[in-house]
């Protein structure tokens, strides 16, 4: 873990996220004592949410008739978002330049999600007064710090242990604090 602490030389914000396949007892146990800390919601499956939401775990979802915490929009469905509280907006860039400088000015997400290193040079450089934190999904400790290196700010972690984190990350954040 040595090497991952002289690697890093700001805070990094993480959540631990994982999809959600059922909001029965057991199931919502065994994620807890995975560490999961949020689930991405799919509103095809029916789940009721409230179920999640008791087991204090946060929720994400794309669709805007799912009661979540946080929503994940994108190119095509970001103006059915448009009277949501920014700070619960996470965007997923997918490097179309034009709609996501108007996606960002306008509904001006707190978090702007990239699939790739690469995208968060053209972030940094675009001219707006927004703010924003950029995220990313990943999946090793060697792809966290390539992104920690090239400026990201938060990391949506899949199936990490809390081996890998302890030393690594140092705030886990929430969506509603």
């Amino acid at each position: 873990m040595d090497i991952q602490k002289t690697h890093m030389n700001k805070n990094v914000s993480f959540l631990r996220i994982r999809p959600c396949d059922n909001n029965n007892e057991i199931y919502l146990n065994s994620r807890r004592k995975e560490g999961t800390s949020a689930f991405l919601i799919k509103s095809e499956l029916g789940l009721d949410v409230m179920e999640i939401h008791k087991k204090d775990f946060q929720t994400l979802s794309n669709d805007a008739s799912v009661d979540s915490d946080c929503w994940i929009i994108n190119d095509n469905n970001w103006k059915n978002f448009k009277d949501i509280n920014p700070k619960r907006i996470v965007y997923d860039f997918k490097n179309n330049k034009e709609t996501s400088l108007e996606v960002i000015d306008r509904l001006k997400p707190y978090t702007v999600l990239v699939s790739n290193s690469l995208d968060i040079n053209f972030l940094k450089a675009i001219n707006t007064k927004t703010k924003f934190i950029t995220t990313a999904y990943v999946d090793t400790i060697d792809e966290a710090l390539d992104y920690i290196k090239k400026g990201i700010t938060d990391l949506l972690l899949r199936d990490w242990s809390s081996a890998q984190i302890d030393g690594f990350l140092v705030v886990e954040k929430t969506y509603l604090s």
